[in-house]
């Protein structure tokens, strides 16, 4: 399994990752069948700026670059809550060009170790049940489902 390392993003980052992590949030919304195409992207910029107020600096959030030997390899949004709640992972991307090489697994690996780091027992996420890729890796690392949320369309 190739070593990444996990640093802070840099508010330039943040500017370019932004509105693409947002425009894909709203898209696979509309995918899973949740939101109407029409109102995502408003809908999805909403639910960013509730989680992320202070955008970079907002608390609890910990937004970081994924890297080999100084070459980006992709990110990982996570986020340490105070108390019994788990830790959370909100997005993790591998870059494209380094897809289909074992980092998926490696930075959520990094992304497990780091929040363990910063208090957390354990780490939870969401999964669009569409995203069959990482539904899979999920269940390899030892993911299990603790809820499912369904929905049925009427129209």
């Amino acid at each position: 399994m190739p070593s990444v390392t996990l640093r802070a993003m840099t508010s330039a980052e943040f500017d370019e990752w932004e509105p693409r992590a947002v425009q894909r949030y709203g898209e696979q919304q509309v995918q899973a069948g949740n939101i109407a195409a029409e109102t995502a992207q408003e809908w999805a910029a909403g639910e960013y700026a509730k989680l992320l107020p202070q955008g970079l600096n907002s608390s609890g959030h910990h937004l970081l670059i994924a890297e080999q030997e100084g070459r980006r390899i992709g990110l990982l949004w996570l986020c340490v809550h105070t108390g019994d709640r788990p830790a959370f992972v909100y997005y993790v991307e591998v870059d494209p060009a380094m897809r289909g090489q074992g980092f998926g697994r490696t930075v959520m690996a990094a992304g497990e170790q780091y929040v363990g780091e910063h208090g957390a027992t354990s780490l939870g996420l969401h999964v669009f049940e569409h995203n069959l890729v990482a539904r899979q890796l999920y269940d390899q690392l030892g993911y299990r489902v603790s809820s499912t949320h369904m929905i049925k369309s009427l129209t």
